[in-house]
This record gives structure tokens, C-alpha cells and sequence, in this order.
């Protein structure tokens, strides 16, 4: 049903990228086709400002980008920053939490991300878990640290912790933990990875946070997305729409379920739901 939407929120990887990665012509023109009838498209992520490709970053008529699972709504055009990252204290709660557990961290603060430096090998990702695609992922954009554990606690901020597990049952555990904490917001985008935020972040927050800013009613929000990470997005918004590549638990969440990610997804909410 086509409805007076002023901001569409979209996920990237498996959402408005194709199978190989690329932003389709067909999406990219439907953004600016949005643009001109006074559509915001957003894209949300939960990677870190640096991770966003820098073709996604530069598309003209994106002026906010949501990333670090929500911690950050950025403003390209004034450098501005809605700003839900974790505290120097909350952080310290995490870390230390984590400590009791065989984990490989990445730490994302300030739009970039650190991983230890003893843990960015093969053997090491191989060991941890880490899907196929992440090594490459890790080796381009995450940085090394020498004094891994220094260097976190000498943060004055966390935007996200990104988890990987030796052992599914210390992640289960670990998950457990966090869930009973009240300062703290859980999400996941492999098998075997937690994200941690604040609380007061996740996608689906800051999507209602720059609506807020903007003088947006939450109803006039879309959110597209197809992983775990997308739920808190896909709930809050006026309207949830799940890829069709989507896992069944995700469409279970949706409001509807969008087409493919290889067949253009900007292109169709344009078509089917922007009056």
C-alpha cells in the first residue's frame, strides 16, 4: 500500500548490495528518484562509518548514514553525529565480561574498528569461527593493535563490540549474561558473532531518533533488511519489510516481504510503496 514515507532505513550486505556485492544502476537511480519526491534513503549498517563502501558513502542524495548497528546516525553534510555509544564505564562492564570467555573482539569507536593484533591471522579466524567472507572483510578495514586490552580500556567510548566464539556454548552463555543486563543491546549477523551496543542504540533506534530530529512521524519510516541485526529496525519502524533471501525468522518479523537482494530492492519499495 503506498503511504507518504519520508525515510527509507537500508541494510547493505544482502539488502541494497547484490550477490557480488554492488549497488545496482536500477538502485541507485531509484535513490535519487526518491530524493527528488522529498524521500530520505538512509543506509544503515552495522558497520563502522569507515567499512560503508565508499560508493554508498558518496551517493549524492545520501546526506545520514546509521551505522555501528545504530550507534552513530551520521550527517555527511555538517559532519554532525546523533551519538548512542556505549560509555567508558559500560564498555569497561563488557569487556570485562568478555574477559572470562575465548573470544577474538573488534571494537569499533569513533567510525573505525581495532581487532588484537595476535588474533588477525588465518589460523586464528579459522579458530574463532569467522565465515569465509570476513578475513578479507578484517584484513581491509579493521586495524591492528599491539596492547589490545590497553587500548580498549583507554576508550572514552564504544560505539560496538563485535564478538566471535570458539565454543557455542560460552556464546550462548555470554549472550545470556548480557541479555539480563538492562544497559545493554544485543544483535548478531553470523552463526557464531554477538554484536554488543548501549542499550539506547541498535538500528531500529537510531532510524526513530533522526525521525525525531527531522520532525518525522514514525510512521513514515520504512525499514529493509535480512539479518538479525536488522530486527530492531524492522519492529520500530512504520513499516518492516524482510528480503525474500531473508532467513524464515526474519520474515516472521516483517511487516511484508521484499524481493531479492539481486533484484533491486530500492527500485521496488519506490514502485510499491512511495506514492
Amino acid at each position: 500500500m503506498k503511504k507518504d514515507y519520508r525515510i527509507i532505513a537500508s541494510d547493505l550486505d544482502g539488502t541494497l548490495l547484490d550477490s557480488n556485492g554492488r549497488l545496482s544502476v536500477e538502485n541507485l537511480k531509484a535513490i535519487q528518484e526518491l530524493s527528488e519526491r522529498g524521500v530520505l534513503f538512509v543506509p544503515s549498517s552495522g558497520r563502522t562509518l569507515d567499512e560503508i563502501p565508499l560508493f554508498v558513502r558518496s551517493i549524492p542524495s545520501v546526506r545520514y548514514v546509521i551505522h555501528s548497528d545504530g550507534a552513530v546516525v551520521y550527517d555527511k553534510r555538517t559532519g554532525a553525529r546523533i551519538d548512542l555509544s556505549m560509555s567508558q564505564a559500560k564498555a569497561k562492564k563488557a569487556f570485562e565480561i568478555l574477559a572470562e570467555y575465548d573470544t577474538n573482539v573488534t571494537v569499533r569507536h569513533r567510525g573505525k574498528s581495532y581487532i588484537d593484533a595476535q588474533k588477525s591471522n588465518d589460523e586464528a579466524f579459522a579458530y574463532y569461527r569467522l565465515l569465509k567472507d570476513w578475513p578479507p572483510f578484517v584484513r581491509e578495514y579493521i586495524l591492528p593493535v599491539s596492547d589490545f586490552d590497553a587500548f580498549c580500556a583507554s576508550l572514552d567510548s564504544v560505539e560496538m563490540i563485535c564478538v566471535f566464539f570458539h565454543d557455542e556454548t560460552e556464546q550462548e552463555e555470554c549472550r545470556a549474561r548480557f541479555a539480563e543486563l538492562a544497559e545493554f543491546g544485543l544483535a548478531s549477523s553470523d552463526f557464531s558473532n554477538l554484536e554488543i551496543f548501549d542499550s539506547c542504540a541498535g538500528k531500529g533506534s537510531a532510524l526513530l531518533r533522526l525521525a525525531q530530529e527531522l520532525g518525522v512521524d514514525p510512521s513514515q519510516t520504512i525499514a529493509v533488511g535480512d539479518s538479525p541485526n536488522d530486527l530492531d529496525m524492522l519492529t520500530r519502524a512504520g513499516l518492516g519489510l524482510a528480503m525474500q533471501n531473508a532467513s524464515d525468522d526474519v520474515k516472521a518479523c516483517a511487516d511484508a516481504v521484499a524481493c531479492h537482494h539481486d533484484e533491486h530492492v530500492v527500485r521496488y519499495i519506490c514502485d510499491t510503496y512511495i506514492q
